[in-house]
């Protein structure tokens, strides 16, 4: 190549717009190149706390969430009992406004999963909802949820009220997570034997009835999952749900 032909082969790499293509097929990339698709979503256990000082609507407990993370998410169960059963609102997680991911109770407890956006805070954080009438104790546990696509949203939830049936989450994404919670109304932590998650159990708490939990991760997606939780006791009640 002649010292015209590279001085006009310079010009127009100067002056050639981004992604503009020479003969041969190559093209130069440009600024704002789209980035590769993020990978695998992440799940861990954080921890749990618990309060069992008589009835009280509006728990406040303090209860590790992990490290803080520009993308990262926080889902946490929580429990209660009363006769006649009850229902939660207004759940935060360090100040930010969770969202009801599903909910299951019966005569005498209630399991509740729950997801917010959390970015900032580590370690134990002050978690706080109201109960819809006096509750027996209460108790959270938390999972910090990092790489999701889908700004927290589920893909598929499900929840039962019999011991050793399986809860059958319609459809996991490749690279997804689950999360799910179960109690009896047993007065102290027994056995839970999970199946379908990577954790035998995450942690079982007795607030005043018992609580326990388990997680799983996915590489390639999976339909019609099935996860079982077999505990003893009566008023049974369990939640699990994907999120990716």
């Amino acid at each position: 190549m002649n010292r015209l032909a590279l001085v006009l082969l310079s010009l127009w790499l100067a002056l050639a717009p981004a992604g503009a293509q020479l003969g041969g097929g190559y093209m130069f990339p440009g600024p704002g190149s789209p980035a590769a698709s993020g990978g695998a979503a992440a799940v861990v256990y954080t921890g749990n706390s618990t309060t069992n000082t008589g009835t009280s609507s509006v728990p406040i407990l303090s209860v590790n969430i992990g490290t803080a993370s520009s993308d990262r998410y926080v889902a946490c169960s929580i429990s209660g009992a009363k006769s006649g059963g009850l229902t939660a609102s207004g759940l935060t997680i360090n100040g930010a406004a969770a969202s009801l991911v599903i909910a299951q109770g019966n005569s005498a407890n209630e399991i509740e999963l729950w997801i917010a956006a959390v970015p900032t805070g580590s370690g134990a954080q002050s978690i706080t909802w109201t109960w819809s009438g006096a509750s027996l104790g209460a108790g959270a546990a938390c999972w910090a949820l990092t790489g999701l696509t889908n700004s927290g949203a589920y893909t598929s939830r499900v929840s039962g009220t019999t011991s050793g049936a399986n809860l059958t989450l319609t459809y996991i994404s490749a690279g997804g997570v689950i999360v799910g919670a179960g109690g009896t109304n047993t007065s102290s932590c027994v056995s839970a034997i999970w199946t379908g998650t990577s954790a035998s159990n995450d942690y079982c708490m007795a607030p005043y009835y018992d609580n326990a939990g388990a997680h799983n991760s996915f590489a390639a997606a999976q339909t019609n999952y099935n996860v079982t939780f077999t505990e003893a006791g009566t008023f049974y009640a369990a939640v699990a749900a994907s999120f990716r």
